[in-house]
């Protein structure tokens, strides 16, 4: 299957020659708008069956447009959070002729922003988000490009024809999917670790490309035009094996600027937590007594528990095995020596894992006592740099709310954290 990834079109900031990331929130201008008409007529024959965008406004406006233009309905369009602009931290609105901007640029350099990402961040989660939901696209764009095979069928053959045969030519064009398409909308540095996702990271301290609108070059091969509305061709069969093992570790300096960023976001207030709940238990579902052997993976000893306490462990396991096997690692781990009796010294009534993180081998782990869920969900969020976390009772949580749980999960920045709480409770004040 053909990815096809467009760079946004045009907005003020981009004429001006300004550093423009995830902070500007900016929609196109005139040249943007007519930049994105001219990229939906080069793409009219490439079969696009899906757009997935960033969430940034001038993304989402060249999406918009180039979706208006082939016809491709809102439900085949899908804003993908984790592709939303590099944080350019203090250089954000500078000149680019004020800074160096290749060094910003060089996956070798892996220079780091005042306050904001540096690329293999960026990539990371870029990484992460592709490593996610390709295949879900993939079925999306297909089951687009099913839908419009069978009109293509019918206007060929009559609104009368054979349903299952005109389901079997149909199938038989689809088991090929070279035909089908996705368009991703994003940004120039978005655009780059999608190079390096499909084609291979890159080697040598040359390894930069331009925003200039000529040949962007990677060592000796020229790869991605990132002028505005340019945009470049993928193959989802050949992605290089050296993907696989590709992981960064974050250390307490990025995640705290990660941290520092989040607490500049919106702090929402209206939400009303508690409340409509998809399901509460009655009193009644604990009323039979089950039985359950914990096998401790230290002394091999085995303890019976009961009613459920080995699930919040099982959830915690699994929470732990998303942070530290994916893109984006931290060092973690669990204690579990309240699940087992001879590690304990004794049979803990009720419980818990205890969640241990450190910045470096000669670092001091951190601990949490908890098995609630939405403390690991919430960090795991934090750690893939989104704004939000799906909470137990099945609704999105917006991060900034919960920055109490990252810092009980991680204990970081608590005096910066204390300076926010101060600073919320002074809006709310004011507010009321």
């Amino acid at each position: 299957m053909k990815i096809y990834a467009v760079r946004h079109g045009q907005t003020d900031m981009n004429a001006k020659g300004r550093i423009q990331g995830s902070k500007s929130d900016l929609p196109l201008n005139k040249t943007g708008r007519k930049q994105a008409l001219d990229a939906a007529k080069s793409l009219s024959d490439k079969g696009i069956g899906l757009i997935v965008t960033s969430p940034m406004k001038r993304a989402m406006e060249t999406a918009g447009i180039i979706a208006e233009q082939l016809k491709i309905a809102g439900s085949k369009m899908v804003i993908g959070t984790r592709l939303r602009e590099r944080d350019f931290g203090d250089y954000e609105g500078r000149l680019m002729s004020e800074v160096d901007i290749n060094s910003l640029r060089r996956w070798t350099d892996n220079a780091p922003t005042p306050g904001g990402e540096t690329i293999r961040e960026l990539a990371a989660r870029v990484f992460e988000f592709l490593d996610e939901r390709i295949e879900d696209f993939e079925r999306m764009a297909a089951s687009e490009h099913f839908s419009y095979l069978c009109d293509e069928y019918r206007k060929q053959h009559g609104e009368d024809s054979d349903s299952d045969i005109m389901f079997e030519s149909v199938e038989r064009s689809l088991k090929e999917l070279n035909d089908v398409a996705i368009l991703f909308v994003v940004h120039g540095h978005v655009l780059r670790c999608m190079h390096w996702y499909f084609k291979g990271l890159p080697s040598g301290s040359n390894a930069t490309s331009r925003d200039d609108g000529g040949a962007p070059t990677l060592g000796e091969e020229t790869v991605i035009k990132t002028a505005n509305c340019g945009f470049y061709e993928f193959d989802t069969e050949k992605i290089p094996p050296e993907m696989e093992g590709f992981q960064i570790v974050l250390d307490r300096q990025t995640l705290e600027a990660k941290l520092k960023r989040l607490l500049k976001s919106p702090y929402e207030s209206s939400y009303n937590y508690g409340v409509n709940l998809c399901y509460m238990p009655d009193d009644d579902d604990f009323e039979e007594v089950t039985h359950e052997k914990y096998s401790c993976p230290v002394c091999g000893d085995e303890t019976e528990h009961t009613n459920g306490s080995l699930w919040e462990l099982n959830g915690a396991r699994e929470a732990l095995m998303d942070i530290t096997k994916s893109r984006i690692k931290i060092d973690a781990m669990l204690d579990e020596r309240e699940y087992c009796r001879c590690c304990a010294g004794k049979l803990v009534k009720n419980p818990q894992p205890v969640f241990k993180i450190r910045f470096s081998p000669s670092d001091q782990y951190h601990e949490a006592r908890t098995g609630d869920s939405d403390d690991y969900r919430c960090l795991i969020a934090f750690v893939r740099s989104l704004d939000e976390y799906d909470g137990a009772a099945e609704w999105c949580n917006p991060l900034i709310d919960h920055v109490d749980r990252i810092v009980k999960m991680t204990g970081l920045c608590p005096e910066i954290v204390e300076d926010w709480r101060k600073w919320v409770k002074k809006q709310k004040r004011w507010q009321e």
